[in-house]
């Protein structure tokens, strides 16, 4: 266990939280239904969990996500709530 606030620390842990987003994502989605993702933060959070879902995909071959490229918005919200959006 990493106890100590390293850059090191901080991108193995932004690796996990994305690896669970995108197992999520992939579990709970059906892409032949959804017609928008939208992915938020105040951040740039958005953009590397569109780019570290988008590289998994194709390290992983898994087409659906691939195909519905063009569903996933990602927008800027001023907080974690959803009356942010």
């Amino acid at each position: 266990v990493c106890v100590c606030v390293c850059d090191a620390c901080e991108l193995q842990a932004m690796q996990r939280f994305y690896d669970s987003v995108m197992e999520a994502v992939l579990r709970h989605f059906n892409f032949a239904v959804v017609k928008c993702v939208l992915v938020a933060s105040p951040g740039f959070v958005k953009d590397k969990f569109l780019e570290h879902l988008f590289a998994q995909c194709i390290k992983l071959d898994n087409k659906a996500v691939l195909d519905s490229r063009a569903k996933f918005i990602a927008v800027h919200a001023s907080s974690g709530h959803m009356q942010a959006l």
